[in-house]
């Protein structure tokens, strides 16, 4: 009765090992391409200023340069092409993934 439990744990074990392995050969949710996928879309290096708010001064008004670095197609689940947009801000470089209404929004 041991070997028939103790092969029903190995067995597991070993299916547990196979499912998580098989995932890596999943597509990621979305990848980075340097061409805009849509017309219309503003063009890699484009810059403009971004407001932003500063929590650790007290919620004060920043204005940041940010820089469209590239694009992101989502591949799963599918919806319209976005922004990857990045700035730095106290030395410290940041990235966001914007829209094109957030990115003409937040953008002056």
């Amino acid at each position: 009765m041991r070997r028939y439990f103790l092969f029903l744990i190995i067995l597991a074990a070993l299916l547990m090992a196979w499912v998580v392995s098989a995932q890596d050969g999943y597509p990621t949710g979305y990848t980075l391409v340097y061409s805009a996928p849509n017309a219309g879309m503003h063009p890699v290096g484009y810059t403009c200023t971004l407001t932003a708010y500063d929590a650790s001064a007290g919620m004060a008004k920043v204005e940041l340069p940010a820089q469209v670095d590239a694009y992101v197609v989502w591949l799963q689940p599918v919806r319209p092409a976005d922004y990857y947009v990045s700035f730095t801000q106290n030395g410290i470089h940041y990235w966001a993934i914007d829209s094109q209404q957030t990115l003409d929004a937040v953008c002056k």
